[in-house]
């Protein structure tokens, strides 16, 4: 049986409006910027909370920002919340309530208390409720009115005639759990929290550290705090007041604004006649109707921008997922527009459920799964003192403070840095032959690690392959994993390294399947196609590969790479090729003595040549 909902709820909610007037930032007093602040002595981080308020409160008593009764004890130090207080966690509305409360008392003795605007925040505000916790709700029952839930479940009833009694209590408490309502009521623009969320920065910079939920994404890497803080609480509080209105005139359904082009799309707006009985409710309503067809355009509009992307800073995932070669010219960007060296992120758990730092000190990933319930977590705090940074975590081997440490296990387990060694170690338990391709699947096992390797006979272009890492870690280019000299089954060749879920191009194109991840596809193609200009590798979709976790792209099959032409081949048009920036200043980098070093066991003295040949072509033809 099809249940279906209740979208529009007049009797409900009238049309909150919410008038927004400029900045509406956390500011900073004293003549400094509005969130930027100098000289803080003490910084405590935590990450996000999830609703694991008791967590939350061990960890703030634990590094002294609260007493035992829970009130300021921090003095003049600034607490920063990195947002992600809401959702899958039972005590949401007693973290927020907290912290509402801290940011007063924290004030008046000197400090602050800082949170910036996590995406599960903006969920909550916009509507999607995928995440919140039947517990979340249950915290508002007491507010909700018996009388408006009976009109609703009245109206629900009416909708879904087929139902018994039985079958109408389960659906609709499923569908609207006690508490629902007030709940959306709270956090809507005038309502106690959506009031406060709104008023919560995205970024802010303390000392030469700045904090945000998600990443630094490109998309705003220009943007001064001032810039990205207002434009983002300008169009969020818009977003919603259009939303607003158009649920009043019933126009759009009241649960949760949809994507523009689910509601009603550009073309429509643009030209009401063309509407589409799908389209009904909203075409209906802005047929000979201008007030309303304006409101629409403004909705379509605002849903588009960055506030509402998922490249807004509390979503991006890049700063952590991404190539370095890639990122590292956008953060170091984003770092100087904004007055940082460093940026603290949550958002994206570690691997280990340890505190990490990345990119050369420049990235520090602090959340560990404070919610330990749904993360298998290790609640922790970040510490930044006298330019030191520690970490604080609640309890276990690692309790109390302790330093932080380089990038956690990327797969099977294994660092990164570790994939070689386990690649040479590691005992063999399997090798498939027949793989209709000119390498076999090798099954190997190290300690509790079990894992995947490519293997390339020495015949079959094994030093071609070597030499393709070789040369991929002097670039930096992270496209060829690891790979090492090995003998198996009385074979020498190159070892290379698989990841569990891979998928090459050819199986993806079969598919029909698209692209997913944080990593901008056309950018890992561009370096792609720059690298293969430079090994003279014309390349199969059998030999692009992908980690469908993140849809990270990989390359494999060099055996018939590595050419003595010394010039890239012509006909290549002139915009197919754009060198990333971080490549091309490692092109430009490129040592003759250490190429000849690193690939002279693999390839002759004129493949050698041909290489820093086309690197300088490839410079020539396609560098700034």
């Amino acid at each position: 049986m099809r249940i279906r909902s209740i979208l529009t709820l007049p009797l409900l909610f009238a049309a909150a409006l919410l008038l927004a007037s400029g900045a509406r930032g956390q500011t900073a007093g004293g003549g400094q910027d509005a969130w930027q602040w100098s000289g803080i002595e003490r910084v405590v981080v935590v990450p996000d909370v999830h609703g694991a308020y008791e967590h939350l409160v061990t960890l703030l008593r634990q590094t002294g920002v609260v007493d035992d009764a829970l009130a300021w004890s921090g003095g003049r130090t600034h607490l920063v919340s990195l947002g992600d207080l809401l959702d899958r966690g039972p005590r949401s509305r007693d973290v927020m309530d907290l912290l509402m409360r801290l940011q007063d008392e924290a004030q008046a003795a000197g400090g602050r208390v800082h949170v910036v605007l996590g995406n599960h925040e903006h969920m909550n505000l916009v509507g999607d409720l995928r995440y919140v916790a039947t517990e979340e709700y249950a915290a508002f029952a007491d507010d909700e009115s018996p009388a408006t839930r009976a009109a609703v479940r009245a109206r629900f009833a009416a909708a879904n005639p087929g139902m018994s009694a039985e079958e109408l209590t389960a659906a609709f408490d499923k569908r609207y759990p006690p508490g629902y309502f007030a709940h959306r009521a709270a956090f809507r623009p005038d309502g106690r929290y959506g009031r406060w969320l709104l008023t919560l920065p995205v970024l802010i910079v303390i000392n030469d550290t700045a904090y945000v939920h998600g990443g630094l994404p490109a998309q705003t890497a220009d943007w001064s705090l001032a810039e990205l803080n207002n434009t983002f609480s300008r169009d969020l509080a818009r977003y919603l007041q259009v939303w607003r209105e158009l649920v009043a005139t019933g126009a759009l359904p009241d649960d949760e604004p949809q994507s523009a082009d689910d509601v009603i799309s550009d073309e429509i707006v643009e030209d009401p006649s063309r509407c589409i009985e799908e389209r009904a409710l909203a075409c209906e309503k802005i047929q000979g109707n201008g007030r309303t067809l304006e409101l629409m355009k403004d909705f379509n509009r605002l849903s588009d921008a960055p506030v509402n992307g998922y490249d807004a800073p509390f979503w991006y995932r890049g700063s952590v997922y991404c190539r370095d070669i890639l990122e590292r010219p956008v953060l170091e960007r984003y770092l100087a527009t904004i007055g940082a060296r460093r940026v603290v992120v949550g958002h994206t758990p570690t691997t280990d459920r340890r505190v990490r730092v990345i990119r050369d000190g420049r990235v520090v990933m602090t959340d560990t799964g404070m919610l330990v319930s749904y993360y298998d977590g290790k609640p922790a705090a970040l510490v930044v003192e006298g330019g030191d940074l520690r970490v604080r975590y609640e309890e276990g081997p690692a309790a109390g403070e302790a330093p932080l440490t380089g990038f956690g296990p990327v797969v099977y387990g294994l660092e990164a840095g570790e994939f070689e060694a386990a690649l040479r170690d590691a005992r063999v338990t399997g090798v498939n032959r027949d793989t209709g391709a000119d390498m076999w699947h090798v099954d190997l096992e190290l300690g509790d690690q079990k894992f995947r390797a490519r293997f390339f006979p020495a015949r079959e272009g094994a030093d071609e392959e070597l030499a393709a890492y070789a040369l991929d870690r002097l670039l930096g280019t992270e496209l060829v994993p690891a790979t090492v000299s090995r003998r198996i089954e009385d074979t020498d060749g190159a070892l290379q390294m698989m990841w569990p879920r891979e998928i090459t191009e050819q199986e993806r194109s079969a598919s029909g399947s698209g692209f997913g991840g944080w990593c901008s596809i056309g950018e890992q193609f561009q370096l792609m196609y720059a690298f293969d200009l430079l090994i003279a590798k014309q390349r199969a979709g059998t030999h692009i590969v992908y980690d469908r976790d993140n849809w990270t792209l990989r390359l494999t099959g060099h055996g018939d790479a590595f050419g003595r032409d010394r010039k890239l081949p012509r006909g290549i048009r002139e915009d197919a090729v754009k060198l990333p920036s971080g490549l091309e200043e490692a092109l430009r980098a490129l040592d003759e003595d250490a190429v000849r070093s690193a690939l002279g066991g693999y390839l002759d003295g004129r493949r050698v040549d041909a290489i820093l040949s086309r690197r300088d072509d490839l410079l020539r033809r396609f560098g700034d």
